[in-house]
């Protein structure tokens, strides 16, 4: 499976580089507006293994405080 970290975008800046995407499409592929994010840093193509080993370091790492 292919790996990366990513910042996801507030709503209105998807929708803006979704809308410029449009004006691209004879060059490139137009992401659906869902899939639009900021990778932060690819990791490629990796096996299920080292996500499960990722995930757990993750964990072990950070802390995020839980929502109600």
């Amino acid at each position: 499976m292919r790996l990366f970290f990513a910042i996801d975008l507030p709503k209105e800046i998807k929708q803006q580089l979704h809308e410029l995407a449009w004006e691209f499409k004879d060059f490139m592929h137009v992401p659906k507006l869902e899939n639009i994010h900021l990778t932060v840093l690819f990791l490629g193509e990796q096996s299920n293994y080292t996500f499960n080993v990722m995930v757990d370091k993750m964990r072990a790492q950070f802390s995020f405080p839980h929502f109600s």
